[in-house]
């Protein structure tokens, strides 16, 4: 099994728990990886969803992909997983600091909170899915509402790390045990 991580707002490769979670996660997945998102200073959906298009043929069998989104590359993923054929679905989701809505957002994060998109779609294109939120993440400080969106619209298994905030430290053991106890690699 495959694992696409796709970072947060102005962040990549190396930035935050990604490297960690790459080298321990390399062992337990056939491939680990984390693309260079475009502009991840000003992400803008067309070009996300083109770099996870490049970095996934049409021919790529999903089933055999979970996908991991930190932040606004939970956001991409399902964007991107709801624009695919009927019947292509991912293995699974696992959405950390994940968000719908985001309080005091900037200009150019505007566009990622309008849900103009069929959300049911992506739904359809996901297998398992779960996400990782916290009690005292900054952008999305009501965490209830927050978990109450994610069951209601992408039927997920929503999991509270207390005082974790938004997930920025090098090391999330939190992280690796969701994915491990919803993929069993």
């Amino acid at each position: 099994m495959r694992l696409v991580l796709v970072s947060r707002w102005a962040g990549g490769p190396r930035s935050d728990w990604y490297p960690w979670l790459a080298e321990v996660a390399s062992g337990r997945f056939s491939e680990v990886l984390v693309p260079k998102m475009p502009r991840p200073e000003r992400a803008e959906i067309a070009a996300w969803k083109q770099t996870l298009t490049e970095l996934l043929a049409p021919g790529d069998k999903l089933e055999d992909t979970v996908f991991l989104g930190h932040s606004v590359g939970c956001q991409a993923i399902l964007r991107w997983l709801a624009e695919q054929e009927p019947g292509r679905r991912a293995a699974g989701f696992v959405g950390v600091a994940a968000w719908w809505k985001v309080v005091d957002p900037w200009q150019s994060l505007l566009p990622w909170l309008e849900h103009d998109y069929p959300i049911e779609r992506a739904r359809a294109a996901v297998g398992s899915a779960a996400v990782l939120i916290s009690d005292n993440d900054q952008y999305t400080p009501d965490h209830a509402e927050n978990a109450a969106l994610w069951r209601d619209r992408l039927g997920a298994e929503v999991v509270l790390q207390p005082a974790a905030g938004h997930f920025n430290d090098k090391v999330q053991p939190g992280v690796l045990e969701l994915l491990l106890r919803k993929f069993g690699v």
